[in-house]
């Protein structure tokens, strides 16, 4: 498992968009071939699947499906072990894990702001290095995306408060 087949999937799940490799991978600044390998590898791990009822003649990527059960036990049960939280030094950056992007109820669980490292962030904290170098810029233009992330990195996170949120807002999100 990779940062890029995490990041498609975010793209899955969070964008939506399934017109084809190429768009998906131009909204998540990667490769069409990327994206292609990235899906095949995740129907692989049997976290998408083809549905083989859609109509595919112009469009492959219409018929993947999420499969959302798969992917809520692999993201709160594996996802740590494959990306564990890795925290640097102060930096500026785009925030994370901060329970006001994520919570639809007032939850304020740490004082401390943590951010990805970017240079064009507006955010300055602790830094956590990201899953995938692109979600920094990408959560600066896609609210969803940035969302999906921060979920993400709530599930990563050691302390199980933080788990529990990420958990709870992970369910609403696949609606499992």
């Amino acid at each position: 498992m990779n940062g890029v087949e995490i990041l498609v999937l975010g793209g899955l799940i969070a964008i939506n968009e399934k017109n084809s490799f190429q768009s998906i991978g131009e909204k998540l600044k990667l490769s069409a071939s990327q994206v292609y390998y990235a899906v095949k590898s995740l129907q692989k791990r049997g976290l998408v699947y083809k549905d083989i009822s859609e109509n595919i003649n112009r469009n492959p990527l219409a018929s993947i499906k999420i499969k959302k059960h798969n992917c809520y036990e692999f993201l709160i049960h594996g996802l740590k072990y494959v990306f564990p939280m890795e925290m640097g030094a102060p930096a500026i950056g785009v925030q994370t894990l901060s329970s006001e992007l994520i919570a639809t109820k007032e939850q304020i669980l740490s004082n401390t702001i943590y951010v990805w490292p970017y240079g064009e962030g507006d955010t300055s904290g602790i830094s956590i290095k990201p899953i995938h170098q692109n979600i920094p810029l990408l959560s600066l233009q896609n609210q969803s995306i940035h969302r999906f992330f921060v979920i993400l990195d709530f599930l990563r996170s050691k302390n199980s408060r933080d788990n529990l949120l990420g958990k709870e807002e992970l369910k609403r999100l696949l609606k499992v």
